[in-house]
């Protein structure tokens, strides 16, 4: 009687240790590895110089120049457009993840954030302040 509870969880034991092999050898490259080079391609998807035009504003349709770099694991960048004299403005804030971008800055006393998501190679679309909408491509250099 008292080798019964042994004899259960020797049983249990071994049908637990069974059922772990048998879900990794389903898995030939470790997951974990594939799912964070994956995310930071596709973070990294964003770094580069992009021409952006956003419809609609209040002053017409508008075209900006985007530059996002990454510096020490950071993102940092700026915007220019027709109307912000010759240097650009200095992003405040940039968030990248789940292949959308945004970015902020102040504009004309206001702070402003542009929202944009991958379409395909070189394509993104979006929004500015979730009122106008934008598009743009990367500037092939």
């Amino acid at each position: 009687m008292k080798k019964l509870p042994i004899i259960i969880s020797s049983i249990f034991t071994l049908l637990t240790f069974n059922t772990f092999a048998s879900n990794i050898s389903q898995y030939p490259v470790d997951v974990n590895l594939v799912l964070i080079e994956n995310d930071i391609n596709s973070n990294d998807y964003f770094i580069g110089k992009w021409k952006v035009q956003v419809d609609g504003t209040p002053n017409g349709d508008v075209i900006m120049n985007l530059e996002i770099k990454k510096i020490d694991d950071k993102y940092v960048g700026s915007v220019q457009t027709d109307g912000s004299g010759p240097n650009p403005v200095k992003a405040d804030k940039i968030e990248i993840k789940d292949n959308e971008l945004k970015v902020y800055w102040l504009a004309g006393g206001y702070n402003v954030y542009l929202q944009l998501e991958k379409v395909k190679d070189n394509v993104i679309t979006g929004s500015l302040m979730d009122m106008f909408d934008a598009k743009g491509e990367r500037v092939v250099e």
